[in-house]
């Protein structure tokens, strides 16, 4: 959000009449702050809109203004209930302050399995939201995202494989903690 806003701001500066009366960098001023100015001199002037900005066209495309509309609801079809993914994210991460414990005070397969899966499922949503909040097919195109995403998949997959491995076929995962500890 701060970088919308600085981008905004930036943008902004194309087209703004000073209003200040003082020859100032535009760029580096809000277009809030002109706001609140214009506000307290009781003028209430429009600024341009940020797409007409001539001066950084690539910019112009990626920032938007903000709108007062209200966006339609997607159709049934599509529709995912993300407040749901959070609850489970929570929950998942209250229960590692348990499972980890457990695992390490009790070693035992049960408790690596645990340990290893719920470990896996954190990262990997964590990882995830990463990818898909900061990977945009807006910034990269459509592929980069996909490919990102892919990666933390990869990456998912392979540590559980690796602990699983350190589970079953070495001291697992409480034992491999303690001897840890004990160094």
């Amino acid at each position: 959000m701060a970088l919308s806003l600085f981008l905004r701001s930036t943008l902004s500066g194309c087209k703004l009449r000073p209003t200040l009366g003082v020859a100032t960098n535009f760029s580096k001023i809000s277009s809030v702050s002109f706001q609140r100015y214009d506000l307290l001199q009781g003028r209430n002037e429009k600024f341009a809109p940020l797409r007409s900005c001539k001066a950084f066209p690539e910019l112009s495309q990626i920032v938007r203004p903000l709108s007062k509309t209200v966006a339609a609801k997607p159709d049934a079809s599509s529709h995912h209930d993300h407040s749901k993914l959070w609850t489970y994210e929570k929950a998942l991460s209250a229960g590692l302050l348990v499972i980890c414990p457990l695992g390490v005070m009790y070693p035992n397969v049960l408790f690596d399995i645990l340990m290893a899966v719920s470990a896996v499922m954190h990262m990997h949503w964590g990882f995830e939201a990463i990818a898909i909040d900061y990977v945009r097919p807006v910034l990269f195109g459509n592929i980069i995202p996909k490919i990102a995403l892919g990666l933390v998949y990869l990456l998912s997959i392979f540590t559980l494989v690796g602990l699983f491995n350190l589970t079953f076929n070495n001291a697992g995962i409480g034992n491999g903690i303690r001897l840890l500890w004990k160094i």
